[in-house]
C-alpha cells in the first residue's frame, strides 16, 4: 500500500508592490528561474511602498507586460478590467498567478510593479474551491493525497458541476455504504460510494462492487456510483456491475450501477473547473483586488 504525501497547495495569497524607476531589456519570453523559485526574497525590501530592488522581480514584469503569458503555467494571462484605467492587470486563469503595471493618478509619478507571490498551503479546507480545482486539475496525482473525508467533500463538489444538481455528502462512521446522495430534478436519488485509495496502481476489486449492490437492495435506492482512484476496475467487477444493472425489482425500478475510475475523475474535474471558471471574474480570482490599492495609493 502507498503512503500518503503531505499536500502542498501553492496559493497566490500575497504580492509584492514596487517602483519601476529602470526597465530592463527583455526580447525573449523566458521566466526568471531565480523568481519561480519558491524560496524567493527581494534583495531589498521594506514595510512599506518604497525602493523595493530586485533584478528578477523587474525582469518578470517586464516580460509578463510584453509577452503577456504565465512564467508558472506557460500559458496566455487573462486582461483584468481596470476600473481607473491606471495600467495593465494580468491573471492566469489556470494558477491564478497575477501581476501587471502602471501609475499613480497625478503628474510625474513613478511606474509602479506588482507581481503575485505564492505560498504553499497544506489544509485544502483553508483553499477556496475554484483554486482547488484548478490545482488539481494541473496536478491530479495530488487527489491521491488528501484524506478520505476531504476527498468526499471534493467529489460532492465536482457532482455538483458536472451533473448540475443537488449533491449531499452523507458519509461518516455510519454511513451505511453510501458517501453521497444525488438528487435529480425529477426526484430520484442515486447513491455514490467513494474509495479513495493512496494509489491509482492495481484495479478496483469486485468485493467493492458487491458491497455498493447489497446498499442499493437495503436502500431501495435503484441508481448507484461507485468513484475510485484506482486505475481501472477488475474485469470481474465491470461484469458484476453489469449484472447488477441488468435486474429489475419490484417497487423499486430498473438498477442502474455504474463505476467511475481515475481517469474518469480527471475528465470530471476538467468539467467541472471549466464551469466553475465561466463563473469567475479574472478580478476575483485577485486577493484584495483594488486598482487604486494596487497602483494608485500613496
Amino acid at each position: 500500500m502507498g503512503t500518503r504525501s503531505e499536500l502542498r497547495i501553492p496559493l497566490f495569497d500575497r504580492e509584492w508592490l514596487f517602483n519601476l524607476y529602470e526597465e530592463p531589456d527583455v526580447t525573449k519570453d523566458e521566466a526568471v528561474e531565480q523568481w519561480l523559485a519558491a524560496d524567493w526574497a527581494p534583495a531589498v525590501d521594506y514595510p512599506a511602498v518604497g525602493p523595493r530592488e530586485d533584478p528578477f522581480a523587474l525582469r518578470e514584469v517586464v516580460r509578463m507586460m510584453k509577452f503577456r503569458t504565465c512564467a508558472f503555467c506557460r500559458i496566455p494571462m487573462t486582461e483584468v478590467n481596470m476600473e481607473f484605467d491606471l495600467g495593465l492587470l494580468l491573471v492566469c486563469t489556470s494558477c491564478n498567478y497575477w501581476g501587471g503595471k502602471g501609475t499613480r493618478p497625478h503628474p510625474g509619478s513613478q511606474k509602479r510593479g506588482l507581481l503575485g507571490r505564492y505560498s504553499f498551503i497544506s489544509n485544502p479546507d483553508s483553499v477556496p474551491l475554484d483554486r482547488l480545482l484548478n490545482h488539481f486539475r494541473t496536478h491530479p496525482t495530488d487527489l491521491l493525497n488528501l484524506s478520505p473525508r476531504k476527498a468526499e467533500s471534493i467529489v460532492v463538489a465536482i457532482l455538483k458541476e458536472v451533473l448540475d444538481c443537488e449533491v449531499r455528502l452523507v458519509g461518516g462512521v455510519k454511513d451505511d455504504g453510501i458517501d453521497a446522495l444525488i438528487h435529480a430534478a425529477d426526484g430520484t436519488k442515486t447513491i455514490v460510494q467513494v474509495k479513495w485509495r493512496e494509489s491509482s496502481k492495481k484495479s478496483e476489486s469486485v468485493s467493492v462492487v458487491r458491497e455498493v449492490g447489497g446498499t442499493i437492495l437495503a436502500r431501495g435506492i435503484p441508481k448507484a456510483i461507485v468513484i475510485s482512484t484506482r486505475k481501472q476496475f477488475s474485469k470481474a467487477a465491470r461484469r458484476e456491475a453489469e449484472l447488477i444493472s441488468q435486474q429489475e425489482l419490484v417497487g423499486t425500478g430498473r438498477l442502474d450501477l455504474s463505476l467511475r475510475s481515475f481517469n474518469d475523475m480527471i475528465d470530471m474535474l476538467e468539467v467541472a473547473t471549466k464551469r466553475v471558471d465561466e463563473r469567475v471574474a479574472p478580478q476575483d480570482l485577485i486577493p484584495d483586488y483594488h486598482p487604486l490599492y494596487m497602483f494608485g495609493s500613496s
